[in-house]
Order: C-alpha cells, then sequence, then structure tokens
C-alpha cells in the first residue's frame, strides 16, 4: 500500500477514533484516505492552532491516556502549530503532529510553502523527524507514539513529503499494549522520606497532575497519615474540596491558607509537581520551615523534572540537602509509603490550626455589593450546578487564561481530578473553546463548561463555525469586562497606569452567536443571573452566555518577588506592592 495508508492504518491500530486538522495541497494525499472513513472522524478545525488546540484538550480530558493527533499541511500549515507544540510541551501532553512537506524533488529550493519545519519544531517536540524512506513510515509512527507517551509526556511531530507519501510502503503491526510506561526504579532515599513522614507534626502534601489518575489512594494516604492538602491548578480535585483536608489551590493566586500551609509545614510533600515559579512565590523563601525541619520532598516520574527542580531549588541555596527527590511514579511512591491509619495529636492540633485559618481568610472578591463582577457569575454557577444536580463527575471545564481562568480554579467547587483543562505553565490565551471541543468529543457523555474571558475568546471564536458544522454541544460562558483584566491591573500596579492594548471594543456577542446558529443569551446584572445560568446550563445544543461584569482584581496575589505568604489580600494592601519591581511574567 502507499506510505499515507500506512499512516492511516497505523491509526487504526492505535485505537485513535477522532483526528484534528486542516486541507492543504502537500497533506492531500493522506486526508483522501479518510474519505468516508467509518473509523476514524475527521475534524476540520477553522485553522491550525485550533487543530493542535482540540487535540490538546482532548487527550488531557482522558488523562492522557492516548494522544492527540493532528493532520497539517506544508508552510503555514506547520508554523501555525508552533503555540499548539510549546503549550502541550510545556504541560506535558501527549501530542502526535503529522505534517506534510513539498515534494523531495523540491525540498531546498524555497518552493510555494516550503518551510523547514523540523527545524522549526526541535525545541517544542520531545522529539522530531522528517521521512525521506516511505519503508520507515510504520516504524517511525511507533516510535512517535511511544516517545509522546514516556514519562514526561509531550508533543512530538513528524514531517513528510508529498511525493513520499504516494510511494509503496509496507505495514507491520505491534501487539496492544506493547507500549507501556515503566514505572522508574526507585532509591535508597525511601526509607529516609517513609521516616520524616511518620515524624514529622505539621506536614502539607502537594499534589500536581501526575497524581491525576490516583486521586483514590491519595486521599487514602492524606487521610490514614492526617496530612492536609493543597494542589495545583491541574491538579484541582485530586482531593474531593469538600474533604476536610482540603486545602485548596496554592500558587500566585491560590487560597490564602494554601500558601500559608506551605510556609509553616515542616515537611512538604511535592507529587507529580515540580515546583513551578506561580506556586513557590520566591523561591529562596519557599517552605521556610520545611527546610529547617524535616525538608521538602520531590516525587516526578521524570528524570528530566528532577534534575530541573534540583537546578531551581541550586540558584538559591548553597546547601540543598533539605531536598529529598524520587525519580519514581506516583502510584509506585504512594504504595511504598503506604500506612495503616496513625492518629497523632501534634498533626490534629496542626489541622485545627489550619481550619481556623480558613475561617479567617477566605477569597475575597470586593467592589459595588450591587455589580456584576466574574467571581459572582462562576460562584453563581457553581451553586446551580449544584441545585440542579448535575453530576459533578461527568462535569469537565475548560477556560481561556487571565483573571476567569484563576477565578474558575478558585471558586468552582473541584470534587474530582482532571476536570480542570487550562493551560498552565504556557499560558496561552485563547485555549478555552478548542480545549472545549476536544474534551466533548473525547467524553460526549460529559457536560463540557468552557469559562472564558472576552480577550481569550475573541482570539479564537472563529471555532463557532466548528461547533456549527459539527454540531459540537459545549457550553461557552463569556466574562465580558472589555479588557485583558489581569495584564490591565499590572500596567495600573507596576507602570503608572500607563494603559497600553488591554482594553477592548468587542463584537455583539449574541448576534455572533446567532450568525452561526448557537443559541445565545446574555446577562448584564446580578438580578437576571440566576435564571440565565440555568437557562445555559439545561440548554441540549451548543449554547453562549455573554456576562457583562464589572473589572475587578483577582485576589489574592503574590507579587514578584514576594514570598508565598506574603499575598496582597484586598485593596487595603496594594500599598505593600513594590511598584519599582517588574510585574508578573
Amino acid at each position: 500500500m502507499i506510505a499515507a495508508k500506512v499512516i492511516y492504518q497505523k491509526l487504526i491500530e492505535k485505537q485513535i477514533n477522532h483526528v484534528f486538522g486542516y486541507s492543504g495541497g502537500a497533506i492531500l494525499p493522506l486526508l483522501d484516505q479518510f474519505f468516508q472513513s467509518k473509523d476514524i472522524h475527521l475534524i476540520k478545525n477553522s485553522n491550525e492552532a485550533c487543530s493542535g488546540f482540540s487535540a490538546e484538550g482532548y487527550s488531557k480530558s482522558l488523562f492522557k491516556i492516548k494522544p492527540g493527533v493532528v493532520l497539517t499541511t506544508s508552510g503555514p500549515g506547520i508554523t501555525n502549530l508552533i503555540t499548539p507544540l510549546q503549550n502541550a510541551y510545556s504541560d506535558g501532553t501527549p501530542l502526535i503532529v503529522i505534517s506534510a512537506q513539498v515534494p523531495l524533488t523540491s525540498l531546498y529550493s524555497d518552493a510555494f510553502q516550503e518551510c523547514r519545519a523540523t527545524n522549526l519544531t526541535y525545541d517544542c517536540t520531545k522529539w522530531n523527524t522528517m521521512i525521506t524512506d516511505p519503508k520507515q513510515i510504520s516504524e517511525t509512527i511507533d516510535k512517535a507514539f511511544k516517545i509522546s507517551m514516556e514519562d514526561r509526556k509531550g508533543p512530538v511531530h513528524i514531517d513528510i513529503p508529498k511525493d513520499v507519501l504516494l510511494q509503496k510502503s509496507s505495514m507491520h503491526y505491534v501487539q496492544k499494549g506493547n507500549i507501556k510506561i515503566i514505572d522508574r526504579k526507585y532509591n535508597s532515599l525511601v526509607s529516609d522520606v517513609f521516616l520524616k513522614i511518620k515524624q514529622s507534626q505539621k506536614p502539607i502534601l502537594c499534589v500536581g497532575q501526575g497524581c491525576n489518575h490516583i486521586s483514590k489512594e491519595i486521599t487514602e494516604f492524606a487521610e490514614n497519615n492526617q496530612i492536609p492538602v493543597v494542589s495545583t491548578i491541574h491538579g484541582l480535585g485530586v482531593i474531593n474540596e469538600t474533604n476536610e483536608l482540603s486545602l485548596q489551590m496554592c500558587g500566585m493566586h491560590g487560597h490564602p491558607v494554601a500558601n500559608m500551609a506551605l510556609q509553616q509545614a515542616d515537611l512538604i510533600i511535592g507529587i507529580g509537581t515540580r515546583f513551578d515559579d506561580r506556586i513557590t512565590g520566591n523561591l529562596s523563601t519557599y517552605g521556610r520551615n520545611a527546610r529547617k525541619h524535616y525538608g521538602i520532598i520531590h516525587v516526578d516520574s521524570s528524570s528530566k523534572q528532577i534534575k530541573l527542580v534540583r537546578k531551581n531549588f541550586r540558584k538559591h541555596f548553597l546547601n540543598t540537602d533539605f531536598l529529598h527527590q524520587l525519580t519514581m511514579n506516583s502510584k509506585q511512591f504512594i504504595k511504598t509509603v503506604h500506612t495503616k491509619k496513625i492518629e497523632t495529636p501534634e498533626r490534629k492540633q496542626w489541622i485545627q490550626y489550619l481550619h481556623s485559618l480558613q475561617n479567617i481568610h477566605k477569597y475575597y472578591t470586593g467592589g459595588d455589593s450591587n455589580k456584576m463582577y466574574t467571581p459572582d457569575v462562576i460562584q453563581t454557577m457553581d451553586q446551580c450546578i449544584t441545585q440542579l444536580n448535575i453530576n459533578r463527575h461527568k462535569l469537565l471545564f475548560t477556560t481561556g487564561v487571565g483573571n476567569h481562568q484563576m477565578w474558575a480554579a478558585q471558586r468552582i467547587t473541584w470534587t474530582s481530578p482532571g476536570k480542570m483543562i487550562t493551560s498552565g505553565s504556557l499560558g496561552t490565551m485563547g485555549v478555552g473553546v478548542p480545549f472545549a471541543i476536544g474534551c466533548k468529543l473525547a467524553n460526549p457523555r460529559s457536560m463540557v463548561i468552557c469559562i472564558d474571558g472576552d480577550s481569550s475568546f475573541n482570539m479564537t471564536s472563529n471555532e463557532l463555525q466548528t461547533i456549527f458544522e459539527q454540531n459540537i454541544p459545549i457550553k461557552i460562558a463569556i466574562m465580558n469586562d472589555k479588557r485583558q483584566q489581569m495584564v490591565h491591573v499590572w500596567q495600573q500596579l507596576f507602570h503608572n497606569n500607563r494603559i497600553v492594548l488591554t482594553e477592548n471594543k468587542n463584537p455583539n456577542y449574541r448576534l455572533l452567536g446567532k450568525a452561526y446558529h448557537i443559541q445565545t443569551y446574555e446577562c448584564n446584572s446580578k438580578k437576571t443571573l440566576v435564571r440565565t445560568i440555568n437557562k445555559f446550563l439545561l440548554c441540549k445544543g451548543p449554547v453562549i452566555a455573554s456576562f457583562n461584569v464589572e473589572p475587578s482584581m483577582c485576589y489574592p496575589l503574590v507579587s514578584p518577588g514576594k514570598a508565598l505568604d506574603d499575598m496582597i489580600m484586598n485593596e487595603t494592601d496594594i500599598h505593600k506592592i513594590d511598584t519599582k519591581r517588574n510585574s508578573p511574567n
């Protein structure tokens, strides 16, 4: 068979049900294989970047058990995928991008739509290659899937000249389940780490996305050892936030008590997280009490991430003996340090103390109580979800990037893991809607809600075309404050109110939705908020709700250079910001 058909058959072998992409001249031989396909549903997005984001959302929502797959043409087809590739690389999401290249006879001649694709994607992929021999197709696809799914998961890119796609090739199969993630062996630190966990009086557990698949085990470990839990934005719901041990999200806009607990704990156990600067604040001040006592335990299945975290700590500390790192699978670690239920008066006092702080320090909105702000909308939505008895286990949220993203993380009650599908490390605006498309296609029985800011939505509003064409019943809630509000606030605080490029003149979203035959609601005040949200949640098909909210600042804020527990809690703390420092990245 021709090489293009081999690729199609390999995708079937890998149990790929959906592929995202966009057409173009060079990719036509491969697209031709999908004509009237009953095995793989090919989704046309409005542009290649949205194809990449949709494929990411697809994989993320399935706990990354399989990679998202994208097909694209040469030239702008692959250059438009640089951002999704980097986003997947930064968040550890498996992604397979197959691009077509100009024919071998035209290569390196500056032909129409030619670019050095693998040169461009080298630094934003785990592995990339260009296939010039059609006999290499089958084994290269196998290798790409294997590398993409190995720890730490991430994107790979295969570039294939158009004439190679049409040449004769052959197919060979791998047995199902033949490609597995192999747990790395733990080292002699385990016994020492086990002892520290038993001896500590004020431990804290920090969980990231590496724990999403072991929510039950993490919860049992925390309850048996009476250890409070904080999470990163990708680890929300690993422990049910209604559990008394949950302190919710930590970090730059995390819960005040979660941040205080990390600074006061005598032992920090970080599992499946890489101590990103957004969750540590000033690293030189991070875990100040833990560093004096039982230290910081870091468990990650990726040796690369282990080395990177060690390198970052060594930038601030000459002696890093407080850092105990284990390169092992999170599930294996929990099994290794498993203990029967223990009761210690010190840990009871620690938990009671943190609960007393929770009664004092809560998320703050501020502003005029008669006006509608984004936190009001999201919190009301969370309440309506409960009142309507919507199954939270069958509920997925996606977001763009900005204040609305942080408020969604804060105000939604996360009861199970992997339900917050968002861009973390790269902070890519515009991903909310295409993420939601991928999520819904991967989880047709789940309700998928995109909580988006107007600026993020404007970047990918052309995906309404994909929603309309495919009749994808996702729900899009636009928090319309007519600003890029997070950066707008930074300009106010750190640039003496010199406002540049952060104010929007938006279209009429109600008419925009109507143009795509999508049911659209508009809400202008708190008086109609519950009614609008209920209509939005109960609508059967695709739906948009535009909430015209007042701009506001997201609290708390750990400003640049500050310790994690040195937070701007409300308006009265604004004077504490050092305006001479650079604004956040």
